[in-house]
């Protein structure tokens, strides 16, 4: 089931949870499994569908819960205006009613900022009225998640996850 492009792995539906951007971490089968996971720049041992996370490949109403875990060159930062409307279109369109985003993430990395987030959340209702985004926020430490560790990109670097971000989606459609 490892390393295959989406388009040639057969979906299990019983899998509600998905992780995007999983990199070489395990997060999501760790802390939400089942739980797939996929990246757009890795095929490491982990990942179960390669894939961009601006655009899935997976149906509409797929999931119950997204991760994204450690962002990194998307989510909510303030370099590219449009990837983080184009992320939350993307979310909402493969989570269910109901369903909810979990950003953990770390307060030195800028594709995660809170105050992003909220801007970001503010934006996208206004242009799509039926659907309402709830926004959580958690406090993590050291113990949180049994000590996971985050490995920047550079491989060398650790550092230990700070918040959790929780996007709840609503479709009054």
């Amino acid at each position: 089931m490892k390393n295959k492009d989406y388009n040639s792995l057969e979906d299990d539906l019983a899998i509600r949870n998905v992780e995007l951007a999983a990199g070489i971490g395990d997060f999501g089968r760790r802390f939400f499994a089942p739980c797939y996971l996929t990246d757009a720049f890795t095929s490491g041992a982990n990942i179960d569908f390669v894939c961009d996370a601006l655009h899935t490949p997976f149906a509409d109403n797929r999931f119950d819960v997204v991760i994204i875990c450690n962002p990194y060159r998307f989510g909510f930062s303030d370099d590219n205006e449009n990837d983080a409307q184009n992320f939350l279109k993307e979310m909402t369109r493969i989570l269910t009613d109901c369903g909810k985003l979990v950003v953990i993430g770390n307060n030195k990395n800028k594709y995660c900022k809170l105050r992003k987030v909220q801007e970001e959340i503010e934006k996208f209702q206004q242009q799509n009225p039926n659907i309402v985004l709830s926004l959580g926020v958690e406090t993590l430490d050291e113990a949180s998640y049994s000590g996971y560790i985050f490995h920047h990109t550079d491989g060398i670097k650790r550092t230990f996850p700070d918040k959790q971000i929780t996007i709840s989606i609503h479709k009054h459609l």
